[in-house]
């Protein structure tokens, strides 16, 4: 798969309902930061949302740059708990999403 940014479809296809954009031209990262790319591709009916004011770049660093990259990711979950005893499954199911919940938070924190 080849991450394509200058798609529109597929940008704003990626991109999550409240995610903050950025409108600074002037940021060095500019091109590089998915915040931008999708502001510039945003939809034309979009009026309002969440934003990254200017100052929010000190000293050339932007505590939200995002840089887009492909990740390789986990894929069918659909039998992960076939092994689990009938009466353990809520359990460890409920513990194991607790461990995902807090491994996304800490990845999204340091983007």
């Amino acid at each position: 798969m080849r991450l394509n940014l200058n798609d529109e479809k597929f940008v704003n296809s990626i991109v999550y309902h409240n995610m903050a954009y950025c409108f600074n031209h002037a940021c060095p990262k500019a091109n590089t930061c998915f915040r931008h790319i999708a502001a510039k591709m945003k939809k034309p009916d979009m009026k309002y949302g969440n934003t990254i004011f200017p100052d929010a770049l000190q000293d050339g660093k932007c505590e939200f740059f995002i840089r887009p990259r492909i990740i390789k990711a986990a894929w069918g979950f659909h039998s992960l708990f076939d092994k689990v005893r009938h009466q353990d499954v809520d359990s460890v199911r409920c513990s194991w999403v607790a461990r995902q919940a807090t491994i996304v938070i800490t990845v999204e924190r340091s983007c």
